[in-house]
């Protein structure tokens, strides 16, 4: 009878029962459909394949079969590790990108060994001897040549050190709580190197079992049984989001109804303090009249203080006004004698005043410069420095007899009205220096612009006052827009009062730099008025002192544009320079117009395209309707050396 090809052993069960095991959890692995159960799945496929050769070669009874058994076995031996790596680069995300870039190039030393052990007989660097085992074992015992030792073992061993290093560099990183995970794929780490080891050693308790098969095939299961957890706990986490998700939405329903209860319940302080607005915007309004009627001095001084007073409802009012190196008390209201006697004697530390508004006692418990002016006599008092022309004019404190919070409506009335006195009196100042002088058509040019701009902007917002106060009660939807109508009216009246309060300084290019110039204006003005100011400047920009005459009016009245009738939040002024020669832009998000209408801009664009042409500079004005408006000036570099 012949001898059979094939016999089966406990060897050859024991390959099949790992091809199962690496069948099945690589067939779900496949229909997890994830981008790591894919590579898991391909990793095990390969194992499958691996075992039923290994179980294929423990069957074979012929040394020959048995050989090309073997040579098949390469195709998982050398391309498993490979694959392991790959999948260990996906557990660790973002490290080692290069590795995942050029992961294919690390086939070519499989391939090449592959070869090797397809032509052993020709060279025998892989395999040099085949033993047969004792009878009984159908086992065949490998010579290993050198290649197998530099090519298998060691490139192999590698590729699994760097495998494991890459996940152990993951594990360190990991969190307390992710414990569990750290355990499982280490050990999913450590196993091939032990089977790996035990096998080529010679440690193994059955002499030529291969034990890397089923180690790889645990490995994949510790790694898929891994990718369930993590995602059940993914999932576990979106619900906790979600149900965090619900309570933060019942809180903002909940908040939404609370703040609606509140709206409701609120009405009455609302129309108090519309009627307050009112009343106070009226009295600022009757301020700016006064300045049509009084000149310097006791009058002008007398009559603001009363309209301050109504508009703060404080009890005494009092101005100090700046006299050399100390302030004298000038005019005061409300005071009684023994007030007055006493603000007469103090000498208080007018180094700490500020252009800000200071109260006493201070909201937050600090000590502040007005808290010289209470005596014994009050209880609260808010002062503020007075300045125009970055030079200090006065000192002007509210005081009251009784405790006195300072609310945020309140502080911006006090700078208003401050502002307002400030600018009332150093006009009036002006008034009385100018007259009969060439600058008395600019005094002309600012009462205009204060009538025209400041005055009708109150107008209109008394008008929206008593709009808002009738609506309160009959039309309470239309409330908020009128609202916003009056806080958008009050910034833009702010904004040309600061535009005025700058103007007031009268600078003159002949005596300074065209850049210093605009870059305090754009401080003083843009900024303070809420404008963001994009500002440059290139290293060796400069005209001609003739030439910045006409450039520094030219860039105030586009800057004045911007400010007063473009309402623009954003505003980019460029000081550049080019080997063709010197570009002045200035830019707006304003609102934009159509240059092409007849009277766009009055005579201020036609007096800005007469500067350049008086200069020879060239001069384009670009402007959309609701996209900006752009201005650019350019000097020729020869006619900037020539002027």
């Amino acid at each position: 009878m012949a001898e059979p090809a094939y016999v089966l052993t406990e060897f050859v069960l024991y390959n099949a029962v790992s091809a199962t095991f690496a069948l099945v959890i690589g067939i779900y692995a496949l229909f997890r459909g994830t981008q790591k159960d894919k590579s898991l799945s391909v990793m095990l496929g390969v194992m499958f394949f691996w075992c039923i050769f290994l179980a294929m070669e423990y069957a074979a009874v012929d040394v020959e079969t048995k050989v090309l058994w073997a040579k098949l076995e390469y195709l998982g031996l050398l391309t498993i590790p490979v694959l392991f790596l790959n999948h260990a680069l996906l557990i660790s995300h973002h490290d080692w990108q290069f590795l995942r870039r050029h992961i294919l190039w690390l086939f070519v030393i499989p391939v090449i060994t592959i070869l090797f052990t397809a032509t052993n007989e020709y060279h025998h660097l892989i395999w040099t001897t085949f033993t047969p085992s004792p009878a009984g074992k159908n086992l065949l015992v490998y010579g290993h040549g050198i290649l197998f030792w530099v090519l298998t073992v060691g490139y192999s061993y590698l590729i699994m050190l760097i495998a494991g290093s890459i996940l152990f560099r993951w594990a360190v990183k990991q969190r307390k709580e992710n414990r569990g995970t750290v355990i499982r794929i280490g050990l999913a780490g450590i196993l091939p190197w032990l089977a790996n080891g035990v096998y080529v050693f010679g440690f193994s308790p059955l002499e030529g079992l291969e034990l890397a098969t089923f180690a790889f095939v645990i490995s994949g299961f510790l790694l898929e049984l891994d990718l369930q957890i993590e995602e059940r706990e993914r999932n576990l986490m979106r619900q906790q989001d979600m149900s965090q998700s619900i309570r933060d939405l019942n809180e903002q329903i909940h908040l939404r109804q609370q703040l609606e209860s509140d709206l409701l319940s609120s009405r009455e302080e609302i129309s108090a303090r519309l009627s307050a607005l009112n009343s106070n915007l009226i009295s600022l309004f009757d301020m700016v009249l006064i300045s049509n009627e009084t000149q310097v001095g006791g009058d002008l001084i007398s009559g603001s203080l009363v309209k301050i007073r109504e508009i703060l409802s404080c009890q005494a009012l009092v101005f100090f006004k700046q006299e050399e190196n100390t302030m004298r008390l000038t005019g005061s209201i409300g005071l009684t004698e023994d007030a007055s006697n006493y603000l007469l004697a103090i000498r208080p530390d007018w180094h700490q005043a500020a252009p800000e508004v200071q109260m006493a006692p201070h909201p937050g418990g600090e000590s502040s410069f007005p808290i010289i002016f209470l005596g014994d006599m009050y209880k609260a008092a808010a002062g503020k420095s007075i300045q125009i022309r970055g030079k200090v004019i006065g000192y002007i404190c509210a005081l009251w007899e009784e405790p006195h919070e300072f609310g945020v409506d309140e502080i911006i009335f006090i700078n208003g009205t401050t502002d307002t006195f400030g600018l009332l009196f150093e006009y009036s100042r002006l008034n009385h220096i100018i007259a009969d002088t060439a600058k008395m058509q600019e005094r002309r040019r600012l009462a205009q612009d204060l009538h025209d701009s400041v005055t009708q902007s109150l107008q209109g917002l008394i008008f929206s006052a008593e709009t808002a106060q009738v609506q309160q009660t009959t039309s309470p939807e239309k409330l908020h827009k009128t609202l916003e109508m009056i806080s958008t009216g009050s910034r833009q009246a702010l904004k040309e009062m600061r535009m005025l309060l700058y103007e007031l300084r009268l600078s003159n290019p002949s005596e300074t730099n065209l850049v210093s110039l605009i870059r305090n204006r754009v401080a003083a003005v843009e900024k303070r008025a809420g404008v963001h100011v994009s500002f440059k400047e290139d290293n060796g920009f400069f005209l001609p002192k003739n030439v910045e005459v006409e450039m520094y009016p030219f860039m105030m009245e586009a800057l004045n544009n911007s400010l007063k009738h473009a309402h623009a939040s954003q505003v980019s002024v460029n000081f550049e320079v080019e080997a063709s020669g010197m570009w002045i832009r200035i830019q707006d998000d304003g609102i934009g117009f159509n240059p092409l209408d007849e009277h766009t801009g009055g005579m201020g664009l036609k007096n800005m395209r007469e500067r350049c042409n008086r200069v020879g500079a060239l001069y384009k004005l670009l402007s959309t309707p609701g996209k900006g408006t752009s201005v650019e000036v350019f000097l020729s570099s020869n006619l900037v050396n020539s002027l």
